[in-house]
């Protein structure tokens, strides 16, 4: 079966201006014959996390899709660097679990090659006083998706995202950041800045929202 499908992403939690062409993004995508690459699950303690974790992927021929999740323990100051490409299409998805005072510096590098398609998903779900800070560098000559959604749950949790990109050619290069802050004294911090050749195009949204606080649930 060769089913050739559309994915949305990059969707927003509420629509703004349609003009804007901001609300989300529609990419091909053969959903019944992408490859399921597994997910890796790691675990940062207090035992390792003096070691940076390092994830390298390049994704497989044709269309595949890879996730990944990370958890970091109560107290402990984590760092990754991630590093993607590929040369066909290929969708990343990273959840990053923060537990109490948790903070993780993320670095993430995202490529593709000329004619190939990248879409990079990163979820993170931050405990009362933890944190991400998130340097995210967008290059190569394909197509790069990169969609960011942030759980502030506990009081006192923080965001931060520095996010620099180069498109050259025919590249399309789409950003989206989502903050929902549920606890309270959140705070959060987004950058993006960047450089457009020839004509690449680059579409982005950040929306960051005030959320009441997500219940806790009960023992059983």
């Amino acid at each position: 079966m060769n089913t050739s499908e559309q994915l949305v992403v990059n969707k927003l939690p509420t629509r703004t201006w349609n003009h804007l062409q901001v609300n989300e993004a529609t990419i091909p995508w053969n959903v019944a014959d992408t490859a399921d690459l597994g997910t890796d699950s790691y675990a940062i303690t207090a035992e390792n996390q003096a070691q940076p974790l390092h994830i390298r992927l390049t994704g497989a021929e044709g269309h595949s899709r890879k996730h990944i999740a990370v958890e970091v323990a109560a107290g402990v100051q984590a760092t990754v660097y991630m590093v993607l490409d590929t040369q066909d299409s290929f969708a990343v998805e990273t959840a990053l679990t923060l537990h109490d005072h948790a903070s993780l510096r993320l670095v993430q590098v995202l490529g593709a090659q000329d004619g190939a398609l990248l879409y990079a998903k990163t979820d993170a779900d931050c405990a009362p006083g933890a944190g991400v800070d998130m340097t995210q560098i967008l290059m190569g000559r394909g197509d790069l998706y990169s969609d960011n959604d942030t759980e502030l749950v506990g009081d006192g949790s923080h965001y931060s995202a520095q996010i620099g990109y180069l498109g050259r050619g025919s590249q399309t290069i789409d950003v989206n950041v989502v903050v929902n802050h549920y606890g309270k004294n959140t705070e959060c911090e987004i950058d993006t800045s960047g450089a457009l050749k020839d004509a690449a195009k680059k579409f982005s949204a950040a929306r960051s929202t005030s959320r009441p606080a997500r219940p806790t649930p009960s023992a059983t």
